[in-house]
């Protein structure tokens, strides 16, 4: 079997898997670990953040949105705080008492007045 023949034979067995995918984000994504407060209809929840990227994150916490549902990102440290917001475009599956991955896709920020 020649190496592409052997790529796509593994993308088949592993649908999930990226060998022989191409990459479709359109920014660089950073890996991130860190505890932030999530906002969901209008309650908090604590996330841990696995990645980021301009033009979105992947978080794990203990609630399940539907695909579109805005949520709500704050970072503080120390006085500053800081707040992004974006729509849930991925749920990941999970087993039951698991926490559950969340993937969103940042708005645009808002121009200042």
């Amino acid at each position: 079997m020649k190496g592409g023949d052997m790529a796509a034979a593994a993308a088949a067995m592993n649908p999930g898997s990226l060998v022989g995918a191409r990459e479709l984000r359109a920014f660089k994504r950073y890996l991130v670990l860190a505890s932030r407060t999530i906002t969901w209809s209008g309650i908090s929840r604590l996330a841990l953040v696995r990645d980021i990227s301009r033009g979105g994150l992947f978080f794990y916490s203990n609630f399940e949105p539907a695909v579109g549902d805005n949520i709500e990102v704050v970072s503080s440290r120390g006085s500053r705080c800081s707040r992004i917001r974006g729509a849930v475009v991925r749920v990941e599956p999970h087993a039951p008492g698991a926490a559950v991955g969340i993937a969103i896709r940042l708005h645009a920020p808002r121009p200042k007045r």
